[in-house]
């Protein structure tokens, strides 16, 4: 949800965002709902996610890809 730049909103909730994994096992997500109207909007062009845990904690890190192509960093300031 931070990644789309705010916590629980209308258009991002925790249930719009889902980990599946692939056949290799690597997860990945998939949006649907408000959340995936949302990350079309604002131009997403994917997700990256890693997963860690151990017996009594867990943790995760999301990114929002720019779409492919695209030079959202130019280097000029």
């Amino acid at each position: 949800m931070k990644a789309f730049g705010s916590g629980w909103t209308a258009e991002v909730f925790w249930k719009g965002i889902e980990v599946w994994n692939n056949e290799k096992g690597k997860p990945f997500l998939r949006f649907n709902g408000k959340t995936a109207e949302l990350a079309k909007s604002i131009g997403a062009g994917g997700a990256e996610v890693s997963l860690a845990h151990d017996r009594s904690q867990a943790v995760a890190v999301a990114l929002l890809l720019a779409p492919a192509g695209s030079n959202s960093d130019s280097g000029k300031k």
